[in-house]
């Protein structure tokens, strides 16, 4: 018998043979002619702490990932820094910043801090097209980053408790989650 809280919020994990889970965020608010939303799946990474997807001019992304097209999101704000990071398996990857709504099971944040990467030094094992970081900020990044994503969703719904886990089943079908 699975025991639910009132105020949790489960969101759906994919499952890539237990060596990688994802989950799908929608990114942005359509306007003008944009068909459908932008959808991503991303890897919860609790050893980071940012929120990248690769951009519609990505170099060197895997391809048939999804793009995103910020012109296609009225809620996006351009800020034009340029970011860059590593991860331990090698993979360096640069992109820009902005801010857009970003929406995960039925929870939305509307001012989330988000890279879209343009560059990519290296090819990457990730079956997802990009990375949640729910980490905090490390001393190391410098500061130079915006709010995680943890953090703006903590200050946007106050009545969460601070915290998250993972229901990890090692089923294909969809059964484990990601909980809020």
């Amino acid at each position: 018998m699975k025991r639910r809280l009132a105020d949790s919020h489960h969101c759906p994990l994919g499952n890539y043979d237990n060596v990688q889970y994802n989950l799908k965020i929608k990114i942005g608010n359509r306007c003008g002619d944009a068909a459908e939303d932008q959808e991503f799946q991303v890897i919860p990474d609790t050893g980071s702490s940012d929120l990248w997807i690769p951009a519609s001019n990505c170099t060197h992304c895997k391809s048939g990932t999804a793009k995103f097209k910020l012109k296609q999101s009225c809620s996006a704000k351009e800020l034009g820094d340029r970011i860059t990071f590593r991860y331990g398996d090698g993979t360096v990857a640069t992109g820009g910043s902005f801010l857009d709504s970003v929406k995960i099971g039925d929870l939305t944040v509307d001012n989330q801090f988000l890279i879209q990467v343009d560059e990519m030094e290296s090819d990457t094992h990730m079956k997802s097209d990009g990375i949640l970081g729910l980490a905090h900020h490390y001393v190391s990044d410098g500061g130079s980053h915006g709010k995680t994503f943890m953090s703006t969703l903590f200050e946007e719904h106050k009545h969460l408790p601070h915290q998250f886990s993972f229901y990890l089943t090692g089923k294909s079908d969809g059964s484990s989650s990601l909980i809020f």
